[in-house]
């Protein structure tokens, strides 16, 4: 899990810094760093489309219950080069 911590602790970093809103990093990250398990499932829900939060999921695939997530806005940037603006 040591590494997912590193990536997403660096994601929360690139968010912050840009102004992106996000919501359960902090407890994200701290529920990967004491999670146990030999290994995580990914899953999202993507509601970017009406404006919403980009949710990333990390699920305990021996008993596919949740064991954390994350939320995070796109930021304006990312939304035009999704809808192919300029």
């Amino acid at each position: 899990m040591h590494r997912l911590v590193g990536i997403y602790g660096r994601r929360e970093r690139i968010a912050q810094r840009s102004g992106q809103p996000s919501i359960g990093f902090d407890r994200a990250l701290e529920e990967l760093r004491t999670f146990s398990g030999p290994e995580l499932a990914l899953g999202f829900i993507d509601d970017r489309g009406r404006g919403g939060f980009y949710f990333q999921l990390f699920f305990d695939p021996a008993t596919m219950s949740v064991v954390t997530c994350f939320g995070i806005k796109p930021s304006t940037s990312t939304l035009t080069q999704e809808v192919g603006g300029s």
